[in-house]
């Protein structure tokens, strides 16, 4: 893009300076000249805005074209950051039953533990 802005702008200006130095050099009366020079003037100015035109046209494709992709990468954004709450809060609830299966386990196997170690019958306390 910016080769080509560069090759619109140095054809152009080239266009620009051999008009003015076509008219300069021509041997033509001062009013030919001034009438040459307008109606160039008027070329010139017409194909700028034709170029000013295109350029905010291209500019306007380009936002469009930002947008979308912006709006596309927010909302690819916003389902990978849901789906990975869920996953992340599957974990945990996950995390949460295991530990509860562990502390339920390790209750179990202390009053068993325990029971061994007072005999198969709990004492009695005096």
């Amino acid at each position: 893009m910016a080769k080509r802005g560069k090759f619109v702008k140095g054809t152009f200006l080239g266009a620009l300076v051999g008009a003015v130095a076509g008219l300069l050099l021509a041997p033509k009366s001062g009013k030919e000249t001034r009438r040459d020079i307008e109606r160039k003037t008027k070329e010139v100015s017409d194909e700028a805005g034709k170029q000013v035109k295109g350029a905010e046209r291209r500019a306007r494709r380009e936002v469009k074209r930002a947008k979308r992709t912006a709006t596309k990468t927010v909302r690819q954004a916003k389902r990978t950051a849901d789906k990975t709450v869920r996953q992340a809060k599957r974990t945990g609830r996950r995390a949460k039953r295991s530990a509860d299966r562990a502390t339920r386990e390790v209750k179990r196997t202390a009053k068993s533990t325990t029971r061994q170690a007072r005999g198969t019958r709990p004492r009695r306390s005096k």
